[in-house]
Order: structure tokens, then C-alpha cells, then sequence
């Protein structure tokens, strides 16, 4: 009868999708929560965002919370970050594979994924939800930015042999990739999110890169929302004394950055 019972809780267990024992890694800025089978990852992802944190708050990005990354089985393969819950990072996977390179998972997670996450949660940290105002493909763009300018401090501070799958990911995602990637790209279908990460490009060029956390700053004070975003996006360009190419460029593609109620 024991023996029966317990053939019967190993075969539910295996139905129901049960996994190995959640860990944890807790130090004073982040929680990592982990299936034990992905430890080597989550110890190599908590390196990573140390050093994007380290160097977005040098951007002048704050985090008043501890920030939290769960690695969960799935029938998903998604990493992402919630507007709603802006210091939680969430990584599902279906297998092992998904955490290696992307040559072998053909994913683009793991290290840029995670630069890429942290630039949502740095932007959903100052504007506190008052980005409706934002498409999806500049609020991706932006991120995607980020991400690629964070690469490059991944890179220099961890080297490429910070994930356990080693692959050189600061060719592939770092700013020389991004912005090959962005002028080799003649797609009209993604043509709003090239052009958003460009925009996000040049603008940070221009004000300098510890700037944009201000105009972060000055975007959460200045109430932008989708009956006003197209006016007052383009007084702090102006305000920023961008010159007259960039305003006019602006205004030829504003329709990629922004939402705009077209009832009023």
C-alpha cells in the first residue's frame, strides 16, 4: 500500500509540474529567487545587475526598493518587467536550453536581456506610472537603448565570461552592435521601434547620458499625458536647445514615440 501511495504521489507530482526547491540569494539591493537547477545564472545575473545598478544610479536613476529577480519554470519563454510592480524583474523558461547563448537558444536574454529590464524599472521608477503618454515601441526603444549602453559597462567591469554559456555579447548587443543593427535595418513593420532606440540615442548624445534621468525627472513634473504629450515633448526639446533637423525630425515621426488622443 506504501509503495503504491507513493508511486502515486511521484507520478502527480509529475503532472502537476512540480520543480526543484526555490532558493534564494538576498543582499542589501537585490532578491534573487531561483529553481536550484539555474543557480549559475542567477548568481551570474546577480553580477550583472550589480553593475548596471551601480552605473544607473551614476545616471542619476534612483531605486528606493530592493530589486527582485524570479527565475520561474514555464510554459513561456519571457523576461520582463511589470509597470505595476516597477522593482521586479520576472525570467520565465521552459528548459535549460533558454539560458544559453543566443546561438544556441536563438533568444536574445540572459545578459542584454537583463540590461534591457533594468531600463524599464529605471524609467517606471522616476515617472511612477505617469507614462501613458509613451508607445510601446518608445518605451522599448528606450530600453533597448539603455540596454546596449549598459553592455558596455557589463563588459568592461565582468568581461564576456560572466555567463556561464560563454558567447561574446558585447559584440552582438553592445552600442557598436546596436547601432549597426538600427542602420541596417529597412523594415517598415519595426520601423517605430528603430526609430524610438535612435531617438533615445541621439537625444542622450546630445544632453549627455547623466542628463536624461533629469529629463526623466522633469517629464514626471510637467503632467505629459496623451492630450498634451506632442506639445510638451517638444517644448523640452526646445528647452534642451536641440537644434532645428532634430525638432523637425521629431515632429515628422512623433507618431512613433507618442500616444495621442485623437478624440480631442
Amino acid at each position: 500500500m506504501k509503495l503504491t501511495l507513493t508511486i502515486f504521489i511521484l507520478i502527480a507530482m509529475s503532472i502537476l509540474n512540480v520543480h526543484a526547491v526555490t532558493k534564494t540569494i538576498t543582499t542589501d539591493d537585490f532578491i534573487v529567487q531561483y529553481e536550484d537547477s539555474t543557480e549559475n545564472y542567477a548568481k551570474a545575473s546577480l553580477k550583472i545587475l550589480q553593475v548596471v545598478k551601480s552605473n544607473a544610479i551614476k545616471m542619476g536613476f534612483i531605486f528606493s526598493n530592493k530589486i527582485e529577480l524570479h527565475i520561474v519554470k514555464s510554459d513561456k519563454v519571457m523576461l520582463f518587467v511589470r509597470g505595476d510592480i516597477p522593482n521586479l524583474i520576472t525570467w520565465e523558461f521552459k528548459s535549460m536550453t533558454d539560458f544559453l547563448s543566443p546561438e544556441k537558444s536563438g533568444g536574445y536574454n540572459n545578459v542584454y536581456g537583463l540590461c534591457h529590464e533594468m531600463g524599464h524599472l529605471c524609467m517606471f521608477n522616476i515617472l511612477n506610472g505617469k507614462n501613458n503618454w509613451m508607445t510601446v515601441d518608445d518605451s522599448e526603444g528606450w530600453a533597448n537603448y539603455f540596454g546596449s549602453l549598459m553592455i558596455e559597462n557589463v563588459y568592461r567591469d565582468l568581461g564576456i565570461k560572466v555567463w556561464p554559456d560563454q558567447h561574446d555579447y558585447h559584440a552582438s548587443r553592445g552600442i557598436q552592435a546596436f547601432l549597426k543593427n538600427i542602420n541596417a535595418n529597412t523594415s517598415s513593420k519595426e520601423k517605430g521601434f528603430y526609430y524610438c532606440s535612435l531617438f533615445w540615442y541621439n537625444l542622450s548624445s546630445r544632453i549627455g547620458q547623466n542628463n536624461v534621468s533629469n529629463l526623466f525627472y522633469t517629464i514626471n513634473l510637467s503632467d505629459i499625458n496623451i492630450s498634451n504629450s506632442d506639445i510638451k515633448f517638444l517644448d523640452l526639446l526646445k528647452a534642451n536647445k536641440f537644434d532645428k533637423d532634430i525638432i523637425a525630425d521629431f515632429q515628422k515621426n512623433k507618431r512613433y514615440l507618442l500616444v495621442v488622443n485623437t478624440m480631442l
